[in-house]
This record gives C-alpha cells, sequence and structure tokens, in this order.
C-alpha cells in the first residue's frame, strides 16, 4: 500500500510541511511538485551521491519511479527523509543520523508502528503532545493528553485529528472494529467512553456497518510503550480486521448471563432505562454463577436486529446498552427508590430488590435535575464485544454474559 512520506535527493535537509495542527505529510505528489520528471532523472543521473545508493543500486529505474516521493520544506524547496520499499519507510540509513529535531518524532513514529504491529501507514501526523499514525483499515494515537467529554483547545485539536482518521477508513465485508485504550499510569477508566463517547459516536457512521462487530479493551499499563524525550501516557487504536482475527477471553470464569431477552426499542435516543428494565423484568431469563463484586470483568453481548430495522451501528447505542446492563447486576445501595421510580413511573420494587445482583452494592441510579442519573461500575470493564446480527423476525432480542477477569492490579 502506498505510503504519504515524500522523499527527494538533496544536498540539505530542512522543515516538514508545517499546518495548523503540527507537522504534516503532503498527500498529494503532483499538487506540489511539477517538476516530477527532472527530479527522477536528478536521481538517475546522481547514483553515487544518492543517500541508500549502497543498499539499493541494483534497482531499476522502474523503483525510483515507484517509491521516490517529495516532501515540501521552507521556500519550495523539497527535501530527501527516506526510502519506501513494500510499504516499509526506511530511516536506518547514516545519512538520517543526527539530522535534527525533525528526525526525532518520525523516528518513533516508525519505532511505534514495529511495536504494535501497524502497518501500511498511510499517514503520520504529529506534535509536541501527541503522534497520530492512520491507514485505510487502522487509527493509532498516542499522546501526552487524553480526550475528556468537554475538551479544551488543544485536546478538541486532537480529537478532531482523530474524528478525521476514522471517518476516511475503508470498511469492507464481514469485519470487526477492535479499538484499544491505555494509559501509562495504573489509573482506572471508562475504556467506552474513553474509546467511543467521547470521541463521538458520528466519527464512526460511515466506517462501519449494521453487522460490525465492536471489540475493545483496556491495554495494561506496561503495554504502554515509554520512549525517552517523548512521555506518551495514552494511546487510542482503532482497526478494522476480518471476524475471527480477535482474540477472546472466553477462558474466564462466567459471573452471569441473560438469554433472548426482548428489547421494546434499540436506536440512538435509546436509554439505559430501556436495557436495564429489560433485564430485571425477564428474571426467568437470568442466571448468576458466581460473585464478581471485586473483579474486573469482561462482557460480550449478541444483539439480534431485524433487517428491516432503521439501525446504523454498535456505537450509535453502546454507553446505555452497557450503562443498563452493569446497573442491572449491581446490588442497590443508598438508592432512593421511591422518588426514582416516581420519576421513571417505574414499580420501586425493581431498584430495590436484591434478586439475580452479581456485581456488588452501588448506588447505580440516582435523582437528577428533573430525571435520573445512572452510575454503573463500567470502569472495571476490560474487554467488550458487542456482536449485532441481522435476523427475518420484526423484534429485538439481546443476549449476553459477564466474565471474571484477573485484575493486573
Amino acid at each position: 500500500m502506498k505510503t504519504d512520506l515524500y522523499l527527494h535527493h538533496s544536498k540539505y535537509i530542512c522543515a516538514i510541511v508545517t499546518a495548523k495542527e503540527g507537522y504534516k505529510f503532503i498527500d498529494n505528489i503532483e499538487r506540489f511538485c511539477h517538476t516530477w520528471t527532472s527530479l527522477i532523472e536528478e536521481a538517475k543521473a546522481g547514483f553515487e551521491s544518492f543517500p541508500f545508493y549502497d543498499r539499493y543500486n541494483n534497482y531499476d529505474i522502474d523503483f525510483w519511479e515507484h517509491y521516490l516521493d517529495i516532501v515540501e520544506g521552507e521556500d519550495d524547496n523539497y527535501t530527501f527523509l527516506g526510502c519506501i520499499c513494500d510499504g516499509i519507510i526506511d530511516f536506518a540509513s547514516e545519512f538520517l543520523t543526527g539530522k535534527g529535531e525533525y528526525f526525532d518524532p518520525l523516528c518513533v513514529a516508525i519505532k511505534l508502528s514495529e511495536i504494535y504491529d501497524f502497518h501500511s501507514i498511510r499517514d503520520i501526523i504529529f506534535t509536541e503532545d501527541y503522534i497520530i499514525l492512520s491507514s485505510d483499515c487502522e487509527v493509532m494515537a498516542c499522546s501526552k493528553i487524553k480526550i475528556p467529554f468537554e475538551p479544551d483547545s488543544k485536546q478538541a485539536a486532537f480529537r478532531k485529528l482523530i474524528q478525521s482518521k476514522l471517518k476516511a477508513l475503508q470498511p469492507f465485508g464481514n469485519q470487526i472494529l477492535h479499538a484499544q485504550y491505555g494509559c501509562a499510569s495504573s489509573q482506572f477508566t471508562d475504556v467506552e467512553n474513553a474509546l467511543f463517547y467521547n470521541i463521538g459516536a458520528t466519527s464512526f457512521y460511515s466506517a462501519l456497518s449494521k453487522e460490525t462487530t465492536v471489540y475493545f479493551q483496556r491495554m495494561q499499563p506496561n503495554e504502554i510503550c515509554i520512549f525517552e524525550n517523548w512521555d506518551f501516557q495514552y494511546l487510542y487504536r482503532y482497526s478494522l480486521a476480518p471476524k475471527g482475527r480477535c482474540r477472546y477471553w472466553w477462558e474466564h470464569e462466567r459471573i452471569c448471563e441473560w438469554n433472548n431477552v426482548h428489547l421494546e426499542r434499540v436506536n440512538s435516543i435509546s436509554k439505559a432505562t430501556d436495557y436495564f428494565l429489560a433485564i430485571k423484568q425477564s428474571p426467568e431469563l437470568v442466571k448468576c454463577f458466581e460473585d464478581g463484586s471485586e473483579t474486573t470483568l469482561g462482557l460480550k453481548i449478541k444483539l439480534s436486529i431485524p433487517r428491516t430495522a432503521n439501525f446504523t451501528n454498535v456505537v450509535s447505542i453502546m454507553k446505555p446498552m452497557i450503562d443498563g446492563v452493569i446497573c442491572a447486576f449491581h446490588t442497590p445501595d443508598g438508592i432512593a427508590a421511591g422518588e426514582v421510580s416516581k420519576l421513571l413511573n417505574i414499580n420501586e420494587e425493581i431498584f430495590s430488590t436484591t434478586e439475580k445482583t452479581c456485581l456488588g452494592k452501588r448506588c447505580y441510579v440516582s435523582p437528577y435535575r428533573k430525571s435520573i442519573k445512572w452510575n454503573p461500575q463500567d470502569d472495571r470493564l476490560d474487554y467488550v464485544v458487542i456482536e449485532p446480527m441481522l435476523v427475518d423476525e420484526k423484534e429485538f432480542f439481546f443476549s449476553g454474559q459477564l466474565f471474571a477477569i484477573p485484575c493486573y492490579m
């Protein structure tokens, strides 16, 4: 796959193209260089002085025409930066050693691609706060900053870049969206919020179909690569992969399960209440096996979707579904059941029952302004799989399992 790193034979190293968001590579050679033919001729004529000559002197001219690119520098000058061969960017040459700060982030980006097995880099963006790698089927960002739900200006700029790369993902066939989030410290974070809710569900609409399975996980702190002088603390990664490529955790102990529970509605305006009530009102379809009050969790959900339903993708309904499911298995503690039931016009007993609850005590719902606020302990989730299936039935159903995952802390 073509890699958007642009090369040119030149005597001097100058800056990489600058953009408002930092340093960015050009993605259209003809737009920036109208003398491409003469540059090829210059490279052909000057093999002995050309960087990487010793390594690539057996290639014919087709190699140079196929793999040579350029990068625009200051005052419309162009600079040789590296060499692309079979999709791999080569920074091993002594020509690139000690050439200043511009190469540090590039080398870090290539090292990241090796460590995290990131294939076919299409674009690299870097600033002092983050590096973003992207391709047609993958986006990865390593950063010093994280993205909250209400970001400041720097965080918002970072989020906007990630959103633009996610929207450019190219969907294919029967696939999985595998998302990963990690923090170098041992602090727990709601992984679903970090990867999806805080980024924005609309960023995934063009890349995912109704049938796309979403699998996301928390990376362990020791899996986050720390570089000297590049103090990255956070990692965001999204990749489209064929089904069967991802490995799950089914060997771990089941805490509970529910089977073929009916859902009144499943769409972008569904609430956590809908999923909570679906489970609570179907106790005969729910089984609890073990106490899961102290462990980190894995969650698997299978969602049956009518073929004719107005449904976009799993990301659009993920947050309320997870919130409602986790709350349904908490043992109520300190809940103002009477007030909550009045606000929702629901039987008070639902919020006070301890039947088939296995995730520990929690004040999982409370009055908030003129409505209610759900408060599940979903930051305990290390792995989640939500698998949609199109069916011929006219109604929605879902089944699921919660697993105990060994805690790394």
